[in-house]
């Protein structure tokens, strides 16, 4: 954990709020970056000795974990700018290549071995040494705007040798909560050991592994043999200043998939019991127990949801999918009842900070058209791998534009204009002013009949909606709370917003 009002951690190794894959993937990071002699990341000072851009090699490990197989994808942030692409394959500035880059050169023989011995250690034939003394520090991040775990940055500071607890001088403000169930998969910030005290207050959820060459000789006759169980691994090449609070470099050309699936495909369950009831479709899922916070009527087709490491994906989707279930069950019930049983012929949605589409696609079925919408890039190809396996007269329907939402309300107002349905999801800082004042204006007088607003940050959700409230033409007909972390003050906010009054 952090000490109070510090960055300095306190050393919880193979800490149990973790899912297993995280501390085993841990320990096998540890042992190949010793083995190959991989530099850690040492932050720059900045003070004018020239040593203001940092040194070392590995910056940041993430690691999420797929529900279902409980394999890590790992990602590993290298300090160093992307290879050059040759200029016939380098895609025009506006245009999103979607093609891997499986087969690209890193160009860099010690992140090259890097990947390669822990891709031998996920092999039937290979085991890994855990063990409860590591040489690794671990922070669990919380994403400062909710959405991308790519806006934030841990910065770690600590020792190379010796028991002494790692310290990490940080840039930024928000800190990262991961999932508590171990069903319902982590994400997982980890920076290797280095050297230096710097600190700097702050709050936040981590765990610090401390160790040295003791602690590696003790592991030869304590540790037990485990075998990675890996999912994938990706390369994100961040070369930014000491002064960068980003995680993850933003450019495309940052990112490289190197080894296998390109993505952590999920499903949700909703309903109190077995997701393998008679009355459901049946997936290529596994069961998996369903959220006993709604019930919603059942999907008639999977919902396969993508997240590859370059877009936001929730910490516990296990209890998000009662937040996505309790929006089905409404909007299910403003067609049928609120409308008079009118049909869903009319009923469009448009989604704004819509992610990959995870609440969106979910109403997919009950809505005449879905147009979803992110500034994140990396989100619409997840949208339409996910698009591409649902019921061509479901495909129809749906539509993804890769904007923010104040460019959606200046560049798309027509087709705002015609939703009945309107989904917010910001991120922690609320709606962009741009929303707010479409909805206090013109867009109460056009036909949004109801909007959905989600809220991962309280402060801002209560401003949105005292200026919605204040304007004397909405009011909130219903709001609840999720606790999506327990033992954490992180409280998950869904509200459903009416018209006050009754349009002309």
């Amino acid at each position: 954990m952090f000490l109070p009002r510090s960055h300095k951690l306190l050393p919880l190794p193979n800490c149990t709020a973790h899912h297993p894959t995280i501390n085993v993937a841990v320990n096998c990071i540890e042992r190949a970056c010793h083995e190959i002699g991989v530099l850690p990341y040492r932050e720059g000072r900045g003070d004018g000795d020239g040593d203001g851009d940092g040194t070392g090699q590995l910056r940041y490990v993430a690691i999420n974990v797929s529900r279902d197989t409980g394999g890590a994808q790992i990602t590993l942030v290298w300090n160093s700018p992307p290879p050059p692409l040759p200029s016939s394959s380098r895609p025009p500035p506006d245009v999103v290549d979607d093609d891997d880059d499986d087969d690209d050169d890193d160009d860099d023989p010690i992140l090259d071995k890097l990947v390669a011995r822990l891709i031998s250690m996920s092999s039937s034939s290979s085991s890994i040494s855990s063990s409860s003394d590591d040489d690794l520090v671990v922070i669990v991040k919380d994403e400062p705007d909710g959405r991308d775990s790519s806006s934030g940055k841990r910065r770690r500071r600590g020792r190379q040798r010796g028991g002494k607890s790692t310290v990490w001088d940080d840039g930024g403000s928000s800190i990262a909560i991961s999932d508590r169930d171990r069903g319902g998969g982590d994400v997982i910030v980890v920076g290797v050991d280095g050297d230096g005290d710097n600190r700097r207050e702050g709050t936040g959820v981590g765990v610090g592994v401390g160790g040295g060459a003791s602690s590696r000789r003790r592991r030869s006759s304590s540790s037990t043999e485990t075998r990675l169980n890996l999912h994938s691994i990706w390369i994100n090449h961040n070369r930014s200043c000491s002064h960068s609070n980003a995680i993850f470099a933003h450019d495309r050309d940052c990112w490289r998939h190197v080894h296998g699936p390109r993505a952590i495909v999920e499903y949700l369950a909703f309903g109190p019991s077995s997701c393998d009831d008679e009355d459901e479709v049946p997936s290529r899922r596994p069961s998996r127990p369903r959220t006993p916070l709604a019930n919603p009527r059942p999907m008639p087709f999977p919902i396969p949801l993508h997240f590859p490491p370059n877009v936001f994906r929730q910490a516990n989707l296990d209890a998000f999918a009662g937040i996505v279930g309790r929006i089905r069950n409404w909007i299910v019930r403003y067609i049928g009842c609120e409308r008079g049983g009118a049909d869903d012929d009319d009923v469009a949605c448009v989604e704004l900070y819509g992610g990959v589409g995870t609440i969106g696609l979910h109403l997919s079925d009950v809505v005449s058209s879905l147009v979803c919408s992110d500034e994140n890039p990396n989100n619409e190809r997840c949208f339409t791998d996910s698009a591409m396996a649902l019921p061509a007269h479901i495909r129809s329907r749906l539509v993804y534009h890769r904007k923010n939402a104040a460019d959606m309300i200046k560049t798309e107002l027509p087709l705002i204009r015609k939703c009945r349905v309107l989904i917010v999801d910001p991120p922690r800082k609320g709606l962009d002013i741009e929303v707010v004042d479409y909805l206090c204006g013109e867009g109460w007088r056009d036909n949004i009949e109801l909007v959905v607003y989600v809220s991962c940050g309280f402060r801002a959700f209560q401003r949105d909606c005292d200026a919605l409230i204040r304007n004397g033409r909405w009011k909130v007909a219903f709001a609840e709370g999720y606790l999506l972390f327990p033992g954490s003050d992180a409280i998950e906010t869904l509200a459903f917003i009416v018209p006050a009054l009754k349009k002309k």
